[in-house]
């Protein structure tokens, strides 16, 4: 049996300030994790950083990270964008190994990777998420020529 006992209100607020604290800095070390890799979430950073700089760049991509999430999870859908080699891998741990099919050739796309799992098919993308992605892909190309080889 578990009992909850409020100590007050003042502890109460402190607690749920640190929650806050604690879940902002979490969005904020995934996002400094995100802006350094080929996710088209990345763009974003780059775009951003390219204008008001790192700091208010990565807030940005926090907060975005955050509404994608919390959109992903209200409607229950995928997410678009995830690398089809990784998700296959992630979504075959999730079967006991003595049950696993043996590995049929790696899919090369999200949908061929649902459908051997067994998952609904992907909704087509609306016509702002095609937009949205075909603005992010010209920024990519257009900030990985501009920047400097090593």
């Amino acid at each position: 049996m578990t009992f909850h006992i409020r100590i007050s209100e003042e502890a109460d607020a402190e607690m749920a300030e640190a929650a806050r604290w604690y879940e902002t800095h979490r969005a904020g070390l995934a996002a400094q994790s995100l802006a350094r890799s080929p996710s088209p979430l990345a763009t974003t950073y780059w775009r951003v950083r390219r204008k008001r700089g790192h700091n208010v760049a990565l807030t940005a991509l926090a907060r975005k990270l955050v509404v994608v999430a919390w959109h992903l999870l209200q409607n229950g859908e995928p997410y678009r964008y995830a690398p089809a080699p990784r998700t296959r891998q992630k979504l075959r741990e999730l079967i006991p190994r003595d049950q696993r099919r043996r590995a049929d050739p790696t899919p090369e796309t999200l949908e061929q990777v649902y459908r051997e799992a067994g998952l609904p098919e992907l909704s087509p993308p609306s016509q702002a998420e095609r937009r949205a992605a075909a603005v992010n892909r010209r920024a990519r190309t257009r900030m990985t020529n501009s920047s400097p080889r090593a």
